[in-house]
């Protein structure tokens, strides 16, 4: 089925494919510690922040490292996911380090029973 030729070549593109990979990855990484190392911490990975990027804080502060979500919908299923953290608490939600809205964990439980997608969301959020 596989002639010694037709293995060469395939060894050629898999070495190929992978060391492209590695360098694609060096790139990355070299391009993060650039972005990351002369910056000071109140514009540290703004130049990699999305449009939205939202996060959640119970005590109404902006966390220094706090987990992003680009789509407001897996913000709510993250709340969802910890209730013995996040119930019966005041939770302030965040969109680039601006509070946007305070909600309760029951606010957030409507919100996802009620089944609507991101772009409406966002519009009664803002």
């Amino acid at each position: 089925m596989f002639t010694v030729g037709n293995v060469n070549i395939i060894y050629t593109v898999i070495f190929m494919i992978t060391s492209a990979w590695v360098v694609v990855k060096q790139k990355k990484t070299n391009y993060q510690r650039q972005t990351s190392a002369g910056s000071d911490d109140s514009t540290k990975g703004d130049e990699l922040m999305s449009r939205y990027s939202w996060h959640v804080s119970t005590d109404g502060n902006v966390h220094s490292n706090p987990r992003h979500y680009k789509h407001l919908t897996y913000l709510y299923k993250f709340i969802l996911r910890k209730p013995h953290y996040f119930k019966r608490k005041k939770l302030s939600i965040f969109n680039n380090d601006r509070l946007i809205i305070e909600m309760t964990y029951e606010d957030v439980q409507n919100r996802v029973r009620i089944g609507l997608t991101e772009g409406p969301e966002r519009s009664f959020i803002q």
